[in-house]
């Protein structure tokens, strides 16, 4: 089995538009949680496990200062660094052609500018496709999109948090995207010509086993839960910045309504470390750009 590490950069400004809160508001050591603190933590993580990962970079984050400086530390520490988008819309898979396009775009040339390479991977904000934008993501020479999260279960929470928002008079920007993506398959499988690692999840079960999953869980149980969610003979292990964040990287607003923030950032980088050095003993660590290339080879695309 391999597996991989893929790291979200969803900045602290994500999270509080899925509250409903206004992004515009927050201070800057709040905005650089985690482009600059964040990536900082996990790569100092990933340096003593002699593990390379893959960051997924928002295009219009690295103009927060630090960030791009951060981001290159890390590409040139050997982690993948690819696309998710660059104004993270989480709408973006219902844009014209033509705004995905010039979206995909922006974020290329930032990432191209911030490491001194363009891209080859693409994940879309809030795990939602669409026939054009991936289309897109095709025609634009990605080698593979790692945006399919199969999980009818979060799919269901995703809509109760949207609709308690709502009763509580904030507009999330977060939205459902269509409901067939939710039954695709859980391995690595070419899907409209692109190359597709989905985010892992169990089997017939289909709960997601990501960041939030694995660090709220005992170490035991974390290490079965990924021995489980592993499919094709990959476990795809997503995490989000915020995952190594706790209340003193945020503001009390935000805190108060992300639960994850209230465990101490040490406590999860050591349950963290944990987990991998669980998998390390087990399997082999791949960027998603090597574990594409080596579990669907140039040419096999049925």
């Amino acid at each position: 089995m391999i597996f991989s590490v893929s790291v979200d950069l969803d900045g602290l400004g994500c999270y509080a538009a899925i509250h409903g809160l206004d992004a515009a508001s927050l201070p800057e050591q709040a905005l650089q949680a985690v482009p600059v603190v964040a990536v900082s933590r996990l790569c100092d993580l990933f340096s003593t496990l002699r593990l390379r990962a893959t960051f997924f970079a928002i295009g219009g984050e690295l103009g927060i200062a630090g960030s791009a400086r951060a981001l290159r530390a890390a590409a040139a520490s050997g982690h993948e660094v690819a696309s998710h988008s660059h104004g993270h819309d989480y709408a973006l898979s219902r844009r014209t052609a033509d705004e995905i396009d010039g979206d995909l775009a922006r974020a290329e040339r930032a990432i191209a500018e911030a490491v001194g390479k363009a891209p080859r991977g693409f994940r879309a904000p809030g795990y939602t496709l669409s026939p054009a934008l991936l289309e897109v993501v095709r025609t634009r020479r990605y080698l593979y999109d790692s945006s399919l999260l199969p999980s009818p279960p979060y799919y269901a929470a995703k809509a109760a948090a949207i609709a308690l928002h709502a009763l509580r008079g904030r507009r999330s920007r977060s939205i459902l995207g269509g409901a067939g993506q939710l039954f695709s398959r859980r391995a690595p499988h070419w899907r409209g010509g692109v190359r597709e690692l989905p985010v892992a999840t169990l089997p017939v079960l289909r709960a997601p086993v990501i960041g939030t999953v694995v660090l709220a869980a005992r170490e035991r149980l974390a290490a079965g839960l990924a021995r489980a969610a592993a499919a094709g003979g990959h476990f795809n292990l997503e995490l989000h910045g915020i995952d190594v964040l706790d209340a003193s990287d945020a503001t009390p607003e935000l805190a108060a309504l992300q639960p994850g923030l209230r465990l101490a950032a040490a406590e999860k980088l050591r349950r963290l470390r944990a987990l991998l050095e669980s998998l390390r003993a087990t399997a082999e660590p791949l960027t998603l750009e090597q574990a594409a290339l080596r579990l669907l080879p140039q040419g096999v695309s049925h």
